[in-house]
């Protein structure tokens, strides 16, 4: 899991891999979403990375994702947004809304992922 920061935001949102960014704080649904957020890393390391954001230490992330739930993600590809969420949602949720981002990816761009 990588720590997003503002000095290596722009490196790691500009990838040629997709990056699953989740915005965490410190209440008890983000330690709830960290379990999920483990899982779904472990599952789908070969196609995407996923990075964190303390939006205590990094709030200007947040505000400029527009992001004002925590834990809230945005997927991102290139450098373009491809998907995000507000809000704590189920894992299966979740995986469905990776498989369709993964297949847009390849169907549109040819990425092999």
């Amino acid at each position: 899991m990588i720590e997003i920061t503002t000095e290596n935001w722009n490196r790691e949102i500009n990838s040629e891999k997709p990056i699953f960014i989740c915005f965490l704080s410190n209440n008890i649904f983000c330690k709830e979403f960290l379990s999920i957020l483990y899982y779904l890393e472990e599952k789908y390391k070969d196609k995407m990375k996923f990075g964190i954001v303390d939006t205590r230490k990094y709030l200007e992330l947040a505000i400029k994702n527009s992001i004002f739930v925590t834990p809230s993600f945005v997927i991102y590809y290139k450098g373009f947004v491809v998907y995000g969420m507000q809000g704590f949602r189920e894992r299966r949720l979740i995986e469905e809304k990776i498989s369709r981002v993964l297949y847009m990816i390849k169907k549109k761009f040819g990425d092999g992922r």
